[in-house]
């Protein structure tokens, strides 16, 4: 957050919580808190629930806590492609299958036609050395 924004939450911060006065060192220290905060809008939320379910003046931590706590509700979750969105029946996107003869992985017929017609043909160990060698 930048200069402006945090004498704006403090200041929202005093009007909430009245009944405490803050001295400069403990503004200051807030203040420096404050600053290595990116996200304005979350931690002015994490102010407004505060409001809500503390009478006092909160510790830094616990705004903090509230605070990451908004961050990481608002997160996106990385998560795999739900079944209907998958191309190929075959391998589910992966591209490889398990060659259980072989005891490796082999290309996918439908996803990797190139690689899976090379393997087929004994032209792709899936080692590069040997595969230069096979070549030369």
């Amino acid at each position: 957050m930048n200069e402006t924004e945090t004498k704006t939450l403090l200041s929202k911060m005093q009007v909430f919580w009245p009944q405490q006065e803050r001295d400069d060192a403990q503004t200051a220290l807030w203040a420096t808190k404050l600053g290595r905060i990116r996200d304005f809008h979350k931690a002015d939320e994490a102010v407004a629930l505060l409001m809500e379910a503390t009478p006092f003046w909160p510790h830094f931590s616990e705004f903090m806590r509230t605070y990451n706590s908004l961050v990481s509700a608002s997160a996106k979750t990385w998560t795999a492609k739900p079944e209907n969105d998958r191309k190929c029946p075959t391998c589910r996107d992966a591209g490889w299958l398990d060659d259980e003869e072989a005891r490796a992985v082999k290309p996918c017929p439908n996803c990797r036609s190139e690689q899976f017609d090379r393997w087929s043909k004994g032209a792709m160990t899936g080692r590069v050395d040997l595969d230069n060698w096979a070549r030369a």
